[in-house]
């Protein structure tokens, strides 16, 4: 009955018309339910990853600002998807019950980056504190999450938006960020583990002063010193002791909560994947559609992170899943090798190894990859550019010239469209990357299921 109504709110030429054009996008990245591609979500996916970058490096902003919404078929008129004219005419075949609520989320994601980026502005030239830069970026960054991961449902069959008063509370809670969140017990547990402040800072990838503010003001709200310092490392207090346990305790139920009462009717239960920035392009984002397929009952959260901050998390359980590279032994912990990249190096012209480019945009693709670069290029100085973030160093090579080492995967639409070129006689690098998870006997079917399409998925990024 519901989806006999649902045909009748579309006049009989336009279902006619959708009908007749469905068959041409079977077998593409074009979903044959609605015509759309999950494809247009990546014109957000860089700027919501950078508003978890900023507070570590506000310079970023000056991207976050630069951004601007782009429509759907002007997405992929300037993309390298392989389906681009095929996906710019099948929008006009799209139904109004698909295209009106899937309008309608963007328009909302849209006018979240903006505001975001207008009030992110504001508190850097105000010298708001860090702590609360970070709670704000990472606020948005989950929000801006939820709305794409609607639009996402859109795309493969909902034709449900946000309601306007969920949106708006979503969004308040971005205004006032709370005296102690989460993060303080976190790091708390941090220092316990690794007796030591500096350490605790570099496997949170932040700085050793917020590892020292964000005890200090734990210590503060409880009225307590938590921690005796000396010379031969951090040891707990008495009061620290007691603390550890329930620190332990909030950090799991808070997560589970956040997860389990987030979990929409309909779906059974939720997998929570997280990934390194440079593995979600292509790799991830074509998993997730076919989770949504293979498994609609299981709901999908995603994060992005450094490997550091992806093995820390899934060793304290608040990951199910990491895929990412160079992942730090950890007992209890189950490591595959998902695939191996090639790394090559490209140029925005023809040009050979021979003739080094000034232009030269290093990017930290990790240990091994920084030892295998400082071997084969010895004598080369040290580049104007270096970046952390291969989507970053991408971009800027696109836009301003010069030459980088990249994934195949990531840059052989480019090479076919002559945007770029790969550099004669530069060696190749390769990179493996790999799925990491906690070693369970009595995990269900469906986080099988889960794996087997992460490892089908690799399987089609063929490097060669």
């Amino acid at each position: 009955m519901g989806q006999e109504s649902a045909l009748m709110t579309v006049p009989y030429d336009e279902e006619a018309e959708f009908e007749a054009f469905r068959p041409r996008v079977r077998g593409t990245n074009i979903d044959e339910q609605t015509l759309l591609a999950t494809d247009y979500l990546n014109h957000f996916n860089e700027v919501v990853m950078l508003f978890d970058m900023i507070p570590d490096m506000p310079e970023l902003i000056e991207d976050c600002k630069a951004w601007q919404p782009r429509s759907y078929e002007d997405h992929f008129r300037q993309s390298t998807f392989s389906d681009r004219e095929l996906a710019v005419e099948a929008y006009g075949k799209v139904p109004v019950r698909f295209r009106v609520p899937f309008e309608e989320t963007i328009r909302q994601i849209n006018e979240l980056i903006l505001s975001s980026t207008q009030r992110l502005e504001s508190a850097i030239n105000a010298g708001t504190d860090p702590e609360i830069l970070r709670y704000i970026g990472s606020s948005v960054s989950r929000a801006a999450q939820v709305l794409m991961d609607h639009a996402s449902a859109i795309i493969h069959g909902s034709s449900q938006t946000m309601d306007q008063d969920e949106i708006d509370t979503m969004i308040g809670k971005l205004v006032d960020p709370p005296a102690m969140n989460i993060d303080l017990a976190r790091t708390f547990l941090e220092v316990v583990e690794t007796g030591n402040f500096n350490k605790a800072a570099e496997r949170l990838s932040i700085t050793q002063s917020t590892v020292s503010m964000r005890i200090k003001a734990l210590e503060d709200e409880i009225g307590r010193p938590l921690f005796v310092r000396s010379k031969s490392g951090t040891g707990l207090t008495a009061a620290g002791i007691r603390f550890r346990r329930y620190a332990t305790m909030m950090v799991r139920i808070w997560e589970q909560a956040r997860q389990e009462i987030a979990l929409p009717p309909g779906l059974s239960a939720v997998l929570t994947v997280g990934g390194h920035f440079a593995l979600w392009d292509r790799l991830l984002v074509q998993w997730i559609p076919w989770m949504r397929s293979a498994l609609p009952e299981v709901a999908v959260h995603a994060e992005v992170g450094p490997s550091t901050g992806l093995m820390r998390d899934l060793a304290e359980g608040l990951l199910d899943v990491g895929v990412m590279y160079a992942p730090s032994p950890r007992p209890g912990l189950v490591f595959e090798k998902l695939l191996e990249e090639r790394l090559i190096m490209i140029s925005t012209v023809k040009r050979s190894i021979d003739e080094w480019d000034p232009d030269y945009v290093y990017v930290d693709w990790g240990t091994d990859f920084k030892l295998m670069h400082s071997q084969s290029f010895p004598d080369q100085k040290a580049p104007a550019i270096s970046v952390g973030l291969g989507a970053l160093g991408l971009q800027h090579i696109l836009a301003y010239g010069g030459t980088g080492y990249f994934p195949m995967r990531v840059i052989r639409g480019y090479l076919a469209a002559g945007r770029l070129h790969q550099v004669t006689g530069a060696p190749d690098f390769r990179h493996p990357a790999w799925v990491v998870y906690a070693q369970d006997e009595d995990r269900e079917d469906w986080f099988m299921t889960a794996l087997d399409g992460l490892r089908y998925v690799a399987s089609l990024e063929s490097e060669d």
